[in-house]
């Protein structure tokens, strides 16, 4: 059996038991969407390993091959629930979300600004390391850019411009259609889910791999109408493997709602590395502040339970308003939004999308944009 016959079992295994299983669990089907549309990544199984591979998501049990005949095929198993974990360093791509749509980019490549007006990028180059460290003169490293000022300096593109590296741009102001650069750059956009996607590169293979990953994402909701509930679940002692762990930053653009502007999954030990480092944090001191929300980040973890198909969830509210806060749910209750509460929280692209507190704290400033201006 060749590993395409392999992957086609193993999916025909995957979508019997989800259609068997009870697992009506929003963040379920959202998971299991996210797998299906990785297009770059693979399942590498070999037809001659006699190791067990189990796969488990939202209480659904895939395939396995336990035999010691390397030429026998896979079965479904039942075994015990195994976690889901995230890209590893091996990957060669990452899935970055904007919106309502999902693009894959090099691994390897950073965050900075796209064109916020047609016109006006603050600022076309990578700001920001794909671990979310600062960089600085990085002009040769390919990025990402969302319309988001991450700096207050600011360039005329396509006019005052020219692209030194390879660039994504996810929701930026231009219209579909191609552009050429005069150093042999080329930017095509299109649009996919309501959103524009904008390459450019001068490697035509690369423009055109990353613009056909370009999809609807749904690892995180594209829009959400209010700040959602916070949620402490159940004890440890009920919580089982991890099926999912998301970071999900919103911000508003207008007098509706909130749009999603980042997101990301999480590994289960990052995972509680954040939700510890926030409930270390002390309570908020009391504050006045006048206006409007305007961003928050969600770390929404979904647990195994004990009793066979159900999930626990566990939510914290990143809330940025004027001195900002984190929302653990009740029992753990409110906590300041201190740099050691928020540091394991604002790692990758976190520091490329999200300003930080309104109340201008200055210690945020390395996990934030912080102020501009």
């Amino acid at each position: 059996m060749d590993e395409r016959e392999v992957e086609r079992v193993f999916r025909d295994g995957l979508q019997a038991r989800a259609e068997d299983a009870d697992v009506a669990v929003p963040v379920v089907a959202r998971a299991l969407a996210e797998v299906r549309h990785r297009r770059h990544r693979r399942w590498a199984v070999s037809a001659a390993a006699a190791a067990a591979v189990v796969l488990v998501v939202g209480g659904v049990e895939v395939l396995t091959n336990r035999s010691d005949d390397p030429a026998s095929p896979p079965v479904v198993d039942d075994g015990p629930w195994t976690e889901v974990r995230p890209p590893t360093e091996d990957d060669k791509w990452r899935t970055e979300y904007w919106q309502g749509v999902a693009v894959d980019v090099p691994v390897e490549w950073g965050y900075g600004g796209a064109p916020t007006d047609g016109r006006t990028a603050c600022y076309p180059e990578a700001m920001v390391g794909p671990d979310g460290s600062r960089l600085e003169g990085a002009i040769e490293q390919g990025w990402v850019g969302r319309p988001i000022a991450v700096t207050d300096v600011c360039a005329l593109v396509p006019d005052a411009w020219e692209p030194t590296a390879p660039f994504a741009w996810l929701g930026a102001d231009v219209e579909p259609g191609t552009y050429e650069y005069a150093d042999g750059y080329v930017q095509e956009t299109i649009e996919v889910a309501g959103t524009t996607v904008t390459v450019g590169t001068d490697d035509a293979d690369l423009r055109e791999e990353i613009l056909a990953s370009a999809r609807p994402g749904h690892l995180c909701e594209p829009t959400l109408a209010k700040i959602p509930r916070a949620s402490a679940g159940a004890s440890i002692e009920r919580r089982g493997g991890l099926i999912l762990a998301q970071v999900c930053a919103y911000r508003r653009e207008g007098p509706g709602g909130f749009d999603l502007s980042y997101a990301t999954e999480l590994s289960p030990a990052a995972v509680e590395t954040a939700f510890a480092a926030a409930e270390r944090a002390p309570a908020p001191p009391p504050v006045d502040c006048a206006g409007q929300r305007s961003e928050f980040v969600v770390l929404h973890a979904t647990y195994n339970d004990e009793f066979p198909n159900d999930v626990l969830d566990r939510t914290a509210v990143y809330d940025m308003f004027c001195g900002g806060t984190v929302d653990l749910g009740p029992g753990p209750g409110l906590r300041a939004l201190t740099p050691a509460a928020v540091e394991p929280l604002a790692r990758n692209g976190i520091p490329s999308v999200v300003y930080g507190p309104s109340g201008g704290k200055g210690a945020m400033i390395d996990s934030f944009i912080g102020p501009l201006g």
